[in-house]
This record gives structure tokens, C-alpha cells and sequence, in this order.
């Protein structure tokens, strides 16, 4: 898959994981896994034009 001009993924991700403070750290920091950590707010402008390009990434 190819975004824009420089971006690739290899693989799209399998799952989308709502992280807590509990398990933040495993998921996070497992060297076996590429992860992509987005914060987010609701009440963010910034937050809300990221939205579409993270649903870009998910599987379909």
C-alpha cells in the first residue's frame, strides 16, 4: 500500500486496540510488534483532521 509521496505500509494492522494505563506498556513496548499510538481528544481540532487519515491505515 502507498500514501502520498513518501509513506508505505507493509502490512495493513489487524486490530485497533483502545490502550489503558494498565496495559499501555505491554502493547506498547512489545519489540515484536510495530505499533502506532494515536492520543486523541475530542475536543481537539487538530485531533478531529487526523481522524481520516487513521482510518486510511485500518483494514477494511
Amino acid at each position: 500500500m502507498h500514501l502520498g509521496n513518501n509513506f508505505k505500509i507493509k502490512k495493513a494492522p489487524e486490530a485497533v486496540v483502545h490502550l489503558t494505563d494498565s496495559d499501555f506498556d505491554s502493547v506498547v513496548l512489545d519489540k515484536t510488534k510495530d505499533v502506532l499510538v494515536e492520543f486523541y481528544a475530542p475536543w481537539c481540532g487538530h485531533c478531529k483532521s487526523l481522524k481520516p487519515v487513521t482510518f486510511v491505515l485500518l483494514p477494511k
